[in-house]
């Protein structure tokens, strides 16, 4: 009789266990559902701008029959021509921007660098790192507003944006007038400012926002529409083309390498490709990198010699590239290199998706990480300038005048090295990797100099250098 009663007492408790086990799993699951509700709703929300495009062409009996048709293939032959032309223009404009992107930010730099020399000429240090860091800031400060005005798709270097339009998914502003003023813009004051970025990348975007808006021939922003054979080019197919080239020629005016910049958009930017845009963006390449070589010489120069090579150089002999005993250095850089790389993508992701979480969603939040991103830069960079020593510029000179497979026109020359910091006929080591602009430096890093730079220098600049990379990306004032 007990052992029954126990046993009847132990079932109604579990059942009650059941039943309550069963209402908490009801309640989680509800609870997980409005969950999974809510995210769902929220990605909605932000892929509401997002539209598909469509790139196949129609194959049917009726378009065949009028491909065929004569007063099509005279179209045809027009909108040809219309296109190699369109194409040429795209290398010419694209050369010109990156010109003019350059001599936006030498003008800049040597203001800025002016500035802080006469500061510091005149004997008091405090007023040379006051004149420093304003300057950075207000550069800074200046990227930072405007890329809060023309939109967040003026920051950052525009290859994902690019690349989903190439692939068939269009984001609202990636190709217009706004987005192209506030990236030029933008990244003329950010490099100009003491942040690490370069206008490489942000190259790739510009040329796309060209070749679209060129070969369409309208603009939403101005309420300019060209008719006729505009019209015939409007169609995402021809669309997708021309904005392919576009950003080839970008890659050819920021690096001066034409068939590099083919080779980066068919492995990294399309998922179309044919034989005939092969050729024609080839050719758009081309007068890509001529023209802004031949700006910048000129300009630069008053040279009719094309001694120039892009926006980036990196200054290396003509005469003679590397000697045996440096391969075993080499293996070790490529191996070091990875891992660095590596290590870049794991805390820029960390590092994104903080900012994506607690900044992106405030744009005072933004504007104050890039008051604290340059002011932390410009003391690091400025202090630690302070801390390097003055060695002779005629050594430099005299290993560069005795050594013959130099060439004096694309390595480090005394003319360039600064002297801040120093006597006259002296350079600092550590102001001309910190405090210079950042293709000089990598001028002075790949000449062939003997000790031109001190070992600590080196390190102290790589493990830094680093640091400020990977803060710097992500960042509002980023380019």
């Amino acid at each position: 009789m007990g052992n029954t009663f126990q046993k009847k007492r132990r079932s109604e408790f579990g059942s009650v266990l059941l039943e309550e086990k069963s209402i908490h799993q009801l309640i989680n699951g509800s609870f997980i559902r409005r969950n999974k509700s809510k995210r769902i709703l929220h990605q909605a929300h932000k892929m509401k701008e997002l539209d598909s495009l469509d790139y196949r062409a129609p194959d049917d009996y009726p378009t065949q029959n009028y491909f065929e048709d004569q007063a099509h293939n005279r179209k045809f032959k027009t909108r040809l021509m219309a296109k190699w032309i369109i194409y040429f223009l795209i290398g010419v404009i694209v050369g010109v921007v990156a010109w003019a992107i350059k001599q936006g930010i030498d003008y800049l730099l040597e203001w800025k660098f002016e500035i802080v020399e006469k500061a510091y000429g005149e004997g008091n240090m405090g007023l040379a790192f006051l004149a420093w860091y304003g300057m950075c800031l207000i550069y800074g400060m200046a990227a930072c507003g405007i890329v809060l005005l023309a939109g967040p798709l003026a920051g950052g270097s525009g290859v994902p944006e690019v690349k989903g339009y190439l692939n068939g998914v269009s984001i609202a502003g990636t190709i217009n007038l706004k987005t192209f003023l506030g990236k030029v813009l933008s990244i003329i004051f950010g490099y100009a400012s003491c942040l690490a970025l370069g206008p490489e990348g942000p190259m790739v975007h510009i040329g796309s926002a060209i070749a679209g808006g060129l070969s369409a021939g309208k603009s939403r922003t101005l309420h300019f529409r060209v008719p006729k054979i505009f019209e015939k080019l409007r169609t995402p197919r021809e669309q997708r083309d021309f904005i392919s080239a576009g950003a080839a020629a970008g890659i050819a005016a920021a690096f001066g390498a034409p068939i590099g910049g083919v080779l980066f958009t068919i492995e990294e930017t399309a998922s179309f490709w044919s034989r005939e845009l092969t050729w024609r963006t080839f050719f758009g390449c081309m007068v890509s990198a001529f023209v802004v070589n031949a700006m910048h010489s000129i300009g630069s120069h008053g040279s009719n010699l094309l001694t120039s090579t892009g926006l980036l150089s990196f200054g290396l002999s003509r005469f003679s590239l590397y000697r045996y005993a440096e391969l075993v250095p080499f293996l070790v850089l490529g191996a070091l290199g990875g891992i660095l790389g590596t290590l870049f993508v794991v805390l820029n992701i960390k590092l994104s998706m903080w900012r994506r979480d607690r900044i992106k969603p405030h744009k005072s939040y933004a504007a104050i990480e890039v008051f604290l991103v340059v002011t932390v830069l410009a003391c690091l960079t400025f202090g630690v300038s302070m801390f390097g020593k003055c060695h002779p510029i005629a050594d430099v000179e005299v290993y560069l005048n005795n050594d013959v497979t130099c060439d004096r026109n694309i390595t480090t020359d005394g003319k360039q090295l600064k002297s801040l910091f120093c006597a006259e006929n002296e350079y600092n080591d550590f102001v001309n990797l910190f405090m210079n602009p950042q293709d000089q430096a990598l001028t002075h890093l790949f000449a062939r100099t003997k000790e031109a730079f001190t070992f600590p220098a080196l390190i102290v600049f790589l493990i830094l250098y680093f640091l400020f990379v990977v803060v710097t990306s992500g960042c509002e004032a980023k380019a």
